[in-house]
This record gives structure tokens, C-alpha cells and sequence, in this order.
């Protein structure tokens, strides 16, 4: 499943009403003017990040949006299951995005053109209990390693390359997780929370300077079979 995004749209709309960064010269001219980020309500408590970029053009309407964050928790408040169709998931966030800012709904075109900064894409391995998850991600913690050498362990936490500025891999387990991050009371948490338990993720996070070596920074180059290719050459 997809579970994080970083994408900037080429999409008119008016400025987000979310505040600005100004830079002022000492002679008091303003160097640079950016425009802050804001969240966009999800569902059951959840949110994603966004922020105007670009030129603005001569209606004063930027020319450019930036959305960061979890698309399966935004959608469905929880990110234990989601989706590997990244432009169907997408296309839904920015529907409701839109929807709630009152701006004009973004084309097919603008979304499959959107240039990709992150993705991390992630499976799951179904154990009995939290136990067996626990001891899978001790063992990993103590045998294996990549190029670069041993992974970082924190609790039930296992990464590799973790301060790599092109992609890590991180082995964990989801119901530690959640027991930090609570699910929305709205939701149902005793099944979820018993879903999560026996789930040991294993996510894959590909940043920028590694999507420029693989050639892949719109959204179209990510369907379901490349995502998955490249899941397996990683792992």
C-alpha cells in the first residue's frame, strides 16, 4: 500500500488563506514572500499537509500546489490496510481537498502530470500476535543489514539507511505503533487495534534524489506493477 506522498500539482487556485513567510531587506524591501502551509481535515480526525507554490499569475491565483502526508489515513482515518493505485487514491484526495476549500476540482491531467518528491511504499507480514511480530523484528535487528552496513534499532523499530538522503527501509511493528499514535475513537478500535498486532510492516521510503536516479518523478510512473518491482529490488 502507498503510504506516504509528496507531490507538487501544476493547479491554478486561490492562495490558501494560511499565513506567509516574508523577508525583508534592511532597506526595507521584501526579498521573498511564501505563502505557509496549512492541514485539510480528513476522515475521523485525520489530515493532510498543503501549501500554494509557483508564480502567481495576473489574477493573483497561485500557480502551483504542494500535498504532503498519508493518503490512506486521510481518506479512511487509519493506515493499517490501503490502496496501490496511487493515481484512483490521488484523485480522491485532492476531490475532497478541493471540495473542502471551495476551489475548483483539479483535472486528470494536472494529477497524473504531478511531480513525485516522496512515496513510501509498504507491505505487511501477518503474524499470530504481537509476540511473533516482536520476535521476527528482534531477529531482523540482529542478522540483517544492506550495503551500508547494520540498520538502526529503537524499541520494535528497525531501520536501514536511516539518515540516507535517497531511500531507507524501515521494519516495525504496527501495533506498537498505534499504541503511540491512538485510532480515532470513531473508528473501531478494539478490531483494528487486533488487526494491527499481528502485523509486521516493512515500508520502503524513496526521497528525491533517488527518484531522479530512477527516472520516476510523475505520478503516472507509479503504477501497481512498478511499485511493486521496485518494492521487490529494494528488499
Amino acid at each position: 500500500m502507498i503510504d506516504y506522498i509528496s507531490v507538487l500539482f501544476n493547479f491554478k487556485h486561490p492562495r490558501i488563506p494560511a499565513g506567509h513567510l516574508i523577508s525583508v531587506a534592511p532597506d526595507g524591501q521584501v526579498d521573498w514572500d511564501t505563502a505557509k502551509a496549512m492541514n485539510v481535515s480528513g476522515s475521523h480526525e485525520s489530515s493532510i499537509r498543503i501549501r500554494s507554490m509557483g508564480e502567481l499569475d495576473h489574477d493573483g491565483d497561485a500557480t502551483q500546489l504542494f500535498v504532503t502526508g498519508n493518503p490512506a489515513k486521510f481518506l479512511q482515518g487509519h493506515n493499517i490496510f490501503g490502496s496501490d493505485e496511487l493515481i484512483p487514491m490521488l484523485s480522491e484526495v485532492m476531490r475532497r481537498i478541493c471540495f473542502s476549500l471551495d476551489m475548483p476540482q483539479m483535472t486528470n491531467a494536472s494529477i497524473v502530470s504531478g511531480t513525485v518528491s516522496r512515496i513510501d511504499f509498504t507491505k505487511s507480514i501477518q503474524f499470530e500476535n504481537k509476540l511473533e511480530v516482536q520476535a521476527y523484528i528482534g531477529q531482523i535487528a540482529l542478522q540483517a543489514k544492506s550495503r551500508s552496513g547494520r540498520p538502526i534499532a529503537q524499541g520494535w523499530t528497525v531501520a536501514f539507511q536511516a539518515r540516507s538522503r535517497r531511500w531507507s527501509l524501515v521494519v516495525y511493528s504496527k501495533g506498537d505503533e498505534l499504541n503511540a499514535h491512538k485510532i480515532p475513537e470513531s473508528l473501531p478500535v478494539e478490531l483494528l487495534q487486533n488487526e494491527a498486532d499481528r502485523l509486521a510492516r516493512v515500508e520502503l521510503r524513496l526521497k528525491t534524489l533517488e527518484l531522479k536516479k530512477l527516472e520516476k518523478r510523475v505520478v503516472s510512473d507509479f503504477s501497481q506493477e512498478i511499485l511493486h518491482s521496485l518494492y521487490e529490488d529494494y528488499i
